[in-house]
């Protein structure tokens, strides 16, 4: 036989050339009917990579929810036989799924179902008090009347609610919990209350938080913080394992309809009085066709829980701990360097004049609580919204990075980051922490905010996205639902835009371009879950999720790429929306 090494190094450059060629269209021509053949074939596609070029690609081939193939039409004879499914999107543009890093599923399943008073459906008050009340004769005598959304900056004519206000002019023949938008305040009336055994003399609870009272010290039925609703929690009745599995389903085909293909979850507890929700969660992880990726975090006071799935068949497991340094801009538990504003939407909002917001924990205590869960190799997920609060973050953690400890593996994230510093940007870069943005308060409250809540030198630098990367910082972009519905087109719009909803442009100087944004949604947010290798973009290897829109991005004005038309979403290849 024929030595192809003597002939290589003998032949002239032309003839060098054509044997190379002629070598491999041998080789491929004795291999062609050996060669994989994709179950999916998506051609005629205008498709963006997010890869490390931005690369487009036409064409894109699966087998068994893993991409084999992208490039070009031509080559889609060689991925193809009569079992292989070929889609023709005519030209339609495709994008890896999108990755929600921040959101709250349970949470979201839950109050979805609870008797909606938002102000994103009914405008005022008197109309969502109106459809309380209609609600509330469908329930029977005694039970509990659960709604979410009271919201004093949405909702036109709303006040803080008070038990005795319920009490008369709501019912006072249930036990009634109403939550607000922003979830860090709760009203309830004296029968909520008294079954819950909570009193004047009722301590606030540990881990931030209090009960509301008067000049006399009597409650007022409002309280703050998460820690002060958990004996309210233990009352609800017991959730049903079959419904809490459709509601938790229903929730994750919300993600799909959004786009969204994988979250990370920092919480998946709570509000399912006897049930686990996080074998729900696993037992959806373990269905086919999978339609949603779920990586989730603990929530836990000193110590790392030890329930991990594991990340093995890259559908589900637990990345890390979940843990507060603050609270909500519109509850007065923001922590700043400078006050809130004494106006009259802060005093209506329960926001004391000269009020600074508050930290969880006195600030040695983060110390305690972060470092077991960076020593077990578990990342840390911490809500930081103030500038005062990320640098009680910041100092605890350089303070366990003095001690020994090594911070550079584990991708850490500060959430929400309202106020966050250009300093403290350099000094997270340095930390090897990362940033997480919940980037639709500009859209959704950046009005109030800047007329009202903080002023607008503060509301236009707000969420620095843009010296976020200057830093070189990967940034993510979050909804925090069920703060905010699920959209991330949304989230990019007001990246790039800076707009409220009422058109009004905050920090023009901070927006992104529209790649960033893109970046921020996809490859980016799975960097930050440690994904990077299997999710966010889409690239031979990588798993086949992606969505299908009705127009590229990149030919529509920045306004309005959040109206662009979600037309499918596909989890490991398969049509999941």
């Amino acid at each position: 036989m024929t030595d192809i090494g003597f002939i290589v190094k003998n032949c002239t450059n032309s003839m060098l050339a054509f044997l190379m060629t002629l070598f491999l269209w041998v080789s491929i021509g004795c291999n062609y009917h050996d060669h994989i053949k994709a179950d999916l074939i998506i051609h005629n596609a205008n498709i963006l990579t997010i890869d490390n070029n931005f690369s487009k690609a036409k064409t894109m081939a699966i087998k068994n929810g893993e991409i084999i193939y992208i490039g070009n039409d031509k080559h889609i004879n060689l991925w193809r036989d009569s079992l292989t499914q070929v889609i023709d999107v005519r030209g339609k543009t495709i994008l890896p799924g999108f990755v929600e890093p921040h959101t709250h599923p349970i949470a979201s399943a839950v109050l979805y179902n609870w008797i909606d008073v938002s102000g994103f459906t009914h405008g005022t008050a008197k109309r969502a008090l109106k459809h309380l009340k209609r609600q509330i004769k469908e329930v029977p005598k005694g039970e509990w009347v659960l709604a979410f959304g009271w919201d004093m900056l949405k909702l036109k004519g709303a006040t803080s609610l008070t038990k005795e206000y319920i009490n008369e002019n709501i019912t006072d023949d249930h036990p009634v919990w109403i939550m607000t938008q922003a979830m860090h305040t709760h009203y309830f009336n004296s029968m909520a209350l008294d079954l819950a055994g909570i009193s004047d003399d009722t301590p606030d609870p540990v881990g931030g938080g209090y009960y509301a009272k008067n000049n006399d010290g009597e409650l007022t039925g409002m309280t703050k913080e998460s820690a002060t609703v958990q004996p309210i929690v233990s009352l609800l009745p017991q959730a049903d394992y079959q419904r809490s599995y459709l509601d938790i389903e229903k929730m994750y085909r919300r993600y799909n309809s959004a786009g969204i293909t994988s979250i990370g979850a920092t919480e998946i507890i709570g509000l399912m009085p006897g049930i686990d929700p996080l074998e729900v969660c696993k037992y959806l992880a373990d269905n086919d066709p999978l339609i949603l990726r779920l990586f989730y975090y603990d929530v836990g006071v000193g110590r790392v829980y030890q329930n991990n799935i594991g990340l093995a068949n890259d559908r589900i497991g637990k990345l890390g701990q979940k843990y507060w340094v603050d609270g909500s801009p519109y509850t007065g538990s923001m922590l700043m360097y400078e006050p809130y504003l004494d106006s009259p939407i802060n005093n209506k909002l329960g926001i004391a004049k000269g009020e600074y917001g508050h930290s969880m924990f006195q600030s040695p205590m983060y110390l305690r609580l972060f470092k077991p869960t960076i020593d077990s190799n578990y990342q840390l997920s911490i809500h930081t919204q103030g500038d005062s609060a990320v640098q009680i973050a910041l100092d605890n953690l350089e303070m366990i990075k003095m001690l020994g400890s090594n911070l550079n593996q584990g991708r850490h994230r500060l959430e929400h980051l309202s106020l966050v510093t250009e300093a403290q940007l350099s000094r997270m870069k340095s930390l090897e922490v990362s940033p997480s943005f919940h980037i639709n308060h500009i859209y959704y409250y950046g009005d109030s905010l800047s007329n009202s809540i903080i002023g607008p030198e503060r509301a236009n630098r707000i969420m620095p996205l843009k010296v976020a990367l200057k830093k070189g910082h990967r940034i993510s972009l979050h909804n925090d639902s069920p703060m905010y519905r699920p959209n991330p087109l949304l989230a990019v719009r007001t990246a790039t835009t800076r707009l409220t909803d009422s058109g009004r442009q905050l920090g023009s100087d901070q927006a992104i371009d529209l790649k960033s944004a893109l970046r921020a949604i996809t490859i980016d947010a799975a960097w930050q879950l440690h994904m990077e290798d299997k999710i966010g973009s889409l690239e031979t290897g990588k798993k086949a999720d992606f969505v299908i829109l009705d127009k590229d991005p990149f030919e529509v004005y920045a306004e309005d790429v959040h109206e662009l038309k979600i037309l499918a979403t596909f989890v490991d290849g398969y049509k999941v929306y």
